[in-house]
Parts: structure tokens; sequence; C-alpha cells
């Protein structure tokens, strides 16, 4: 088994990268899916809570590979940190 220890950032920066492009093929469907709505604005509302949902997910999902890491605590702190501010932008478009 290789036990070699790869760096935190480099981890946490893959991490948060494909969790950003989840957020980008979601905002290049908004306008689509929500297109035809009658109400357009709570469409894209509850479409941005979901896309930042699924971004949570993934970083929940991916936050095991913190223990490939030479700090393990400071990646998965980082990535907490992360889905910390994505749940202030759901809070903040909920009371919208």
């Amino acid at each position: 088994m290789n036990n070699k220890k790869i760096s935190v950032g480099y981890i946490q920066k893959q991490i948060v990268y494909h969790s950003n492009q989840i957020i980008e093929k979601y905002k290049d469907k908004l306008n689509i899916i929500c297109a035809n709505k009658k109400d357009i604005v709570k469409c894209l509302k509850q479409n941005k809570i979901h896309m930042y949902q699924a971004q949570i997910t993934f970083l929940k999902q991916n936050m095991n590979k913190c223990n490939q890491t030479t700090n393990p605590q400071k990646c998965r702190d980082l990535i907490t940190s992360k889905i910390i501010k994505i749940i202030k932008k759901i809070n903040e478009l909920k009371t919208k």
C-alpha cells in the first residue's frame, strides 16, 4: 500500500475546484430551467439553494480525502470553512 502523503493545499484546492465546477454547471442551466416559469425570481432562488446544497454534499463526500494529506485536520478545517460560507449564502437566499 502506498503511504505517501499529499499536501493539504493540493487536496483542498482540488476538492474546492471540483465543487465550484458543480456551481458553474448549475449556473449555466438556471436561466433555461426558469425561463418559462411564472415566478422566475422564486425559481432562480430555489434552484440556487439546490445548487449550493449539491456543492455542500460534494464537499462532505470528499472530505475523507483529507486523510491522505500531511495534516488531515487542517484540510478538514479548510473544507468545513468553505461549507460554512456556502451555508451563509443559502441562509441569505432563504431570507430574501
